[in-house]
């Protein structure tokens, strides 16, 4: 490929997002410098699965690494419906929100957190599989951070794996909603969940299993 060639890639949500060499073009707005600034955070702080800022284009494009390997999106392949493909995400999210403890961002980032919540850590806000890369059975990359914004590091963090869970679980008994944000995973869902809370660090999420209860 011709490192001026434009490939278009599947996804984003909001904008168009194109490759170009070893990069990725994405059109720019609001919430972007406070996003740039997270990006540049977190490489500074060793986090080595987020795209790495690079500049703006000039077409105003934001430049980002291109991460190789194959992003989730569907119909996923059985490879990344596995418990490795499970563990190695909550794994990332988990490392996200080490290295952001006590991290503020620049106005303009996302807002999740109710009113009267004290943030703790930065959260991705969109874990789904669609923005994680995987090679083979493994999650090595999570990208996409246009969401991103404040929130709890506690037991409520299910609901920042809960995503990946609904989605990956081999055992899921229902269709996932294509896009959703947020949306409770079902009862199966949750017990396959409950492996995994040992790896973000947090007691066990089912006393914070409410939609009321979340960050």
């Amino acid at each position: 490929m011709n490192d001026e060639t434009e490939i278009p890639l599947p996804g984003g949500n909001r904008t168009v997002v194109h490759r170009v060499g070893e990069t990725v073009r994405r059109a720019t707005g609001d919430h972007s410098a406070a996003v740039h600034f997270l990006l540049n955070q977190l490489e500074r702080r060793g986090f080595p699965y987020a795209p790495r800022f690079a500049g703006i284009d000039d077409r105003g494009r934001e430049i980002l690494t291109y991460r190789h390997g194959t992003a989730g999106n569907y119909p996923m392949p059985a490879t990344f419906r596995t418990v490795e493909a499970l563990e190695s995400a909550t794994r990332i999210v988990r490392r996200l929100h080490d290295v952001t403890v006590g991290l503020r961002l620049p106005d303009g980032h996302a807002r999740h957190l109710r009113d009267g919540v004290d943030p703790e850590v930065i959260c991705h806000w969109d874990a789904a599989p669609y923005n994680f890369v995987f090679e083979g059975r493994e999650a090595v990359g999570l990208i996409d951070f246009d969401e991103a914004g404040p929130g709890r590091g506690d037991a409520s963090t299910i609901w920042h794996i809960s995503p990946i869970v609904s989605r990956l679980s081999a055992v899921k008994r229902t269709s996932p909603t294509e896009g959703g944000r947020r949306a409770p995973i079902d009862t199966t869902g949750c017990a396959e969940s409950s492996r995994f809370i040992p790896i973000l660090g947090v007691p066990n999420f089912l006393t914070s299993s409410s939609p009321d209860s979340r960050p």
